[in-house]
């Protein structure tokens, strides 16, 4: 569709929105990312995660991983990248 702001359009059937600003803050808990491919979304999840070692009386058993952000890949869906 072409951009004219003077003549009335009916857009409220896209479904999709834009933001006019230099910064956006998003919040990791309420922001889920999409991206084309499973290894992508492991990457993305993997990369920003926190490290915490695990353990019990005993010491150290190993290190968990706590998710920054949230991923979901197309692929799983059928929609090949």
């Amino acid at each position: 569709m072409p951009y004219d702001p003077v003549a009335w359009i009916d857009f409220s059937w896209e479904r999709e929105c834009r933001i006019q600003a230099d910064y956006l803050k998003l919040e990791p808990t309420e922001t889920l990312v999409i991206v084309p491919s499973a290894t992508e979304a492991f990457d993305l999840v993997y990369e920003f995660a926190k490290e915490e070692v695990d353990g019990d009386e005993d010491g150290p058993t190993g290190v968990n991983h706590v998710a920054k952000w949230l991923a979901v890949s197309l692929d799983i869906f059928g929609f090949a990248p």
